[in-house]
């Protein structure tokens, strides 16, 4: 069993991390190839980091607030 919740954990973590991988990486190639299509260096990559970095700011938040809530009794975690 002990094996069984590890890896849980560690399935756990990997999704986050991919997770916020996406959401700072999607933005700033969306900046980078739209910098490179309008030539408007580096305006829209910069946008694309300051985009980025607002969505693991709100992932992380959101995050920090379900891992604060207290299972209520017969409902299973989601």
């Amino acid at each position: 069993m002990r094996s069984d919740s590890r890896l849980h954990e560690y399935a756990r973590f990997s999704g986050i991390a991919v997770e916020i991988s996406a959401t700072m990486g999607l933005p700033v190639a969306g900046g980078y190839f739209a910098d490179s299509y309008f030539d408007t260096h580096p305006w829209l990559l910069l946008l694309g980091i300051v985009l980025g970095l607002a969505g693991i700011i709100v992932y992380l938040y959101k995050l920090g607030i379900q891992s604060q809530q207290k299972p209520q009794p017969g409902k299973k975690k989601s």
